[in-house]
């Protein structure tokens, strides 16, 4: 699947996808962020 494609399908940007494979090939992962929505409580 291309990039572009995979941005229109998942509505993410380029960059995104883009930053996610400099990670993996970087660290071998691509966790999700830790901690990222602060604000946001299961009651919420």
């Amino acid at each position: 699947m291309r990039k572009t494609e995979a941005s229109r399908i998942f509505r993410i940007s380029p960059n995104t996808i883009e930053l996610w494979l400099k990670q993996r090939k970087e660290t071998g992962d691509y966790p999700a962020k830790v901690c990222y929505q602060k604000r946001y409580t299961a009651a919420n």
